[in-house]
């Protein structure tokens, strides 16, 4: 029997260690909708991650032009830059404020995760 570990970010398990003890990972991305946590989709690694977010923002019809958006990590600033590359290449935002999360976000959120903040 192996161990299977509900997260959102593989970022902090090396696929080396996932085979040899035989975990089995399952990320998940979720929202948050009238203060009740929704999950949304299962995503496997950081660039699916990435590709996912940049496809969300799309299918959502969520305009960035002319806009300034938040992005923040948490100990991961590689997966932010990626993002940051991914967002400018597909939209036209008006300025990319960059952040660390605090530390009660980062506390629950874990390593590895990064976040969009979006003002309407």
């Amino acid at each position: 029997m192996g161990i299977r570990i509900l997260t959102d970010s593989v970022a902090d398990i090396p696929k080396e260690i996932t085979k040899e003890l035989n975990i089995e990972v399952l990320p998940l991305t979720v929202s948050f909708e009238d203060g009740r946590v929704i999950f949304d989709n299962k995503v496997r690694g950081n660039k699916k991650a990435i590709k996912w977010i940049i496809n969300w923002l799309k299918v959502n019809e969520i305009n960035l032009d002319k806009k300034t958006i938040g992005l923040i990590h948490s100990n991961n600033n590689k997966y932010l830059m990626d993002l940051h590359k991914e967002i400018t290449e597909n939209f036209s935002v008006k300025e990319i404020i960059e952040s660390k999360v605090g530390s009660v976000v980062g506390t629950h959120a874990g390593p590895g995760c990064i976040a969009i903040a979006l003002v309407k």
